[in-house]
């Protein structure tokens, strides 16, 4: 939950997810007032584990106050992974920019 409300200027999504075969995963951004993003699709086939920055350019105008989540999907139907990732738990890596200034979560 992000308490300061800014209007963000840069946001990057820090991912980290162990997992085989990248290539099952829907990962989706969510935030205040109904914001959502896929930051990755059933991408990079058999490669293993996310571990990336995401620009989310999508969210420059928007306010920052709020929660934001990431959700991770297996979509394969042979592994489990259906769950959320807050900013909270540690998972999940917010950097917004406001001007000079960044607000970092996770």
């Amino acid at each position: 939950v992000v308490g300061e409300d800014e209007t963000i200027d840069r946001l990057q999504v820090l991912v980290r997810i162990d997992h085989a075969y990248i290539g099952d995963l829907v990962v989706t951004l969510y935030g205040p007032g109904g914001f959502s993003k896929v930051l990755h699709n059933r991408a990079a086939g058999s490669s293993d584990n996310i571990y990336r920055a995401y620009e989310v350019p999508e969210a420059v105008g928007r306010q920052s106050a709020g929660t934001w989540s990431l959700k991770a999907q297996d979509l394969s139907g042979l592994d489990v992974l259906d769950r959320y990732i807050t900013a909270l738990g540690g998972q999940l890596g917010l950097v917004a920019t406001f001007g000079d200034e960044q607000l970092k979560v996770g």
